[in-house]
């Protein structure tokens, strides 16, 4: 892990990124082995690190359903688009005639929208107990995953 970019010095990420590498040396020359995701988030787990979480990040699930593409014809013929609440009326010209009105289901793809994963955050215990509720705020809040949501499906 390297943070800072080579000119810029280090950054106190590549400090903490220090301490969890030592962590990591250690728990390796203990005889552990660490050569997958699971291993190290194990040995973070078992080190006395403070202030350490460790986070669960899952990707979205694939589905196996077809996309459908839409296309809107003629669109390299179109130069101007004014955007209504049902659909996009569409010009060859900027003001030349009403134009066409294309409906929103005529041109919107029915792509299914995958939710968003939540982050889980895995308390981690430590000698103080410095890993609190402030700490728990640095997550996704529920409000913030409800507006991705809505975002993913727009």
């Amino acid at each position: 892990m390297d943070f800072a970019d080579p000119q810029g010095g280090k950054s106190i990420c590549d400090r903490r990124a220090a301490h969890i590498k030592s962590a990591i040396r250690k728990y390796v020359n203990e005889g552990h082995g660490v050569c997958t995701t699971a291993d190290f988030k194990k040995a973070l787990q078992i080190c006395s690190l403070r202030n350490v979480a460790v986070v669960v990040a899952l990707p979205p699930e694939t589905s196996n359903k077809k996309e459908i593409k839409s296309k809107i014809q003629n669109i390299t013929t179109l130069n101007n688009f004014a955007y209504q609440q049902t659909g996009i009326r569409v010009f060859r010209q900027y003001g030349i005639g009403e134009g066409k009105f294309l409906t929103n289901d005529k041109f919107i793809a029915k792509a299914a929208v995958v939710e968003l994963h939540r982050l889980v955050l895995e308390k981690r215990k430590t000698a103080c107990n410095s890993y609190d509720e402030e700490d728990m705020e640095a997550g996704i809040a529920a409000e913030t995953l409800e507006e991705l949501q809505v975002l993913a499906r727009n």
